[in-house]
This record gives C-alpha cells, structure tokens and sequence, in this order.
C-alpha cells in the first residue's frame, strides 16, 4: 500500500509540474503576442503620421477602388498588396495562461501541506481494541471492543498519518500489524492473555490448545518493559517498545 501510494504522489507531482509548464508557455507566448502587436500600432501610427493628408475626392485619377463599398477583388488583381493582417493581441493566451499558472501553484502548495488525518466517528483510538477478523476487514474506523474480550487481540499502539512509521522506527518490515490509506497509518500491537493458545500469523486468532491450527501457546506476558527478559531458553520471544510489552511463547 506504501508503494501505491508513494507512485500516487509521484504521478500527482508530474501532473503539477505540467500544469505549471503549460500555463508558463501560454503566458509566454501571450506577451510576445501583444508585444507584436503593440509594434505593429506603434509603427502603423508613425506610418499615417508621416504621410501627407491626401484629397482623394480632388483627384479620380489617384482614388483607390478599394475605398468603395462595392468593391469586389476579384475586378481588379493589380491594385497591389493587401495591408498586413493586424496581429492579435494575445490577451486570450495571457488569461488562460495566467488561470493555469494558479492552478498549478495551488497544486504544489496543496501537495506540501500535509494531508489531515480523517477523524471517523466512532473509530478505534490509542490503547483501545479490535478482533483480529476486524482487523483483516481493513476498516480504519471499525468499533472498538473490550480488550478484555478473549478475541480482542489487536490493540492499537499508534494512529499517524499517511507516511508515520510504526512506534519500532519501521515502515517495512515493522513488527506491528498497521494499516495504511491515503491519509493514515494505524500500528497494533498484540493483546494474549497467558496460558492461551493462538493462530499467530500477521495477527492473532485465539483457539483452543488442542486445535491442530494452534501454533502458539504465551506462557507469559510482560508490561512495562521491551527488555527480552523473563522467558524460558525455549521460548520465543516477541517484544514490543511501544507499548512495552514481552510475550513468551512456546508450541501449544
């Protein structure tokens, strides 16, 4: 999930650095289009300001055909070039230019801030419990049960954000079962009673002892202390910093 998630911001980031590209380019391309055309008016005023007023009126013989409203191009071919077309302004490229710019600006800042860690109602916090069967369901906002309950055995040790590591320091290859999404990472710790037997994988599944799936049995559970002390040569040992807690376990 980390990894679809870290490609998710990935690609979000190039789509940012684009739209930031495309409206530089628009915007670039708009001023140069309306500087063109502030020289073309520039030089067109100095034109007619340096020509002498003319009657054409006074003279037939020099009156432009073109001047009329009946005139049609296709009588006459040799009356010479047409003036030059008047270039745009470039006032569309410069407002879409600048309206991409924004969005794209607001893109990146909106990417920097960290995203707000969904607070649904009703969901597990710090310290409180869920069953391992919840906990494979991969909700984040499941109803908590009592952690004295039997089957209560994922107890929540923390509750981060999307890129929090778990309390051990890790992200990958942590110790604590965690689920993540796009906007928080929750790690649970293992809630067994002693004497009890489990189907201890990712999580924990309390069985009877004579279950042939039963693969643990915690002769005994230490709070308080992260220490690997306590437990027999031939136990395994299981601890945890955060809570702090040292589980022994041996086969059932």
């Amino acid at each position: 999930m980390a990894d679809g998630l870290w490609a998710y911001r990935l690609g979000q980031v190039m789509f940012d650095l684009a739209l930031l590209i495309a409206g530089a380019l628009l915007l670039f391309v708009g001023i140069r289009r309306r500087r063109t055309y502030d020289r073309w008016v520039r030089n067109d005023d100095s034109r007619f300001a340096s020509e002498p007023a003319r009657d054409l009126a006074a003279d037939d013989d020099e009156f432009d055909p073109r001047l009329r409203d009946d005139y049609d191009p296709d009588d006459d071919e040799d009356l010479g070039p047409r003036q030059p077309r008047t270039p745009g302004k470039g006032t569309v490229l410069i407002v879409i230019g600048v309206l991409v710019l924004l969005l794209g600006t607001k893109q990146v800042i909106t990417g920097l801030i960290p995203p707000r860690i969904p607070q649904a109602e009703g969901g597990v916090v710090v310290g409180q419990c869920i069953t391992a069967q919840t906990y494979d369901q991969g909700h984040m906002n499941s109803e908590p049960v009592d952690c004295d309950q039997s089957d209560a055995t994922m107890e929540l040790a923390s509750d981060g954000d999307a890129t929090a590591s778990c309390p051990d320091g890790k992200r990958a290859g942590t110790t604590y079962p965690a689920l993540t999404n796009a906007g928080r990472t929750q790690c649970f710790v293992l809630n067994l009673r002693e004497n009890q037997c489990y189907v201890l994988a990712r999580t924990a599944t309390v069985v009877t002892c004579t279950n042939p799936a039963a693969n643990v049995r915690v002769t005994r559970r230490i709070d308080g202390t992260s220490a690997a002390k306590g437990c027999s040569a031939q136990a395994r040992v299981m601890a945890y910093p955060e809570p702090q807690r040292v589980y022994c376990l041996v086969a059932p």
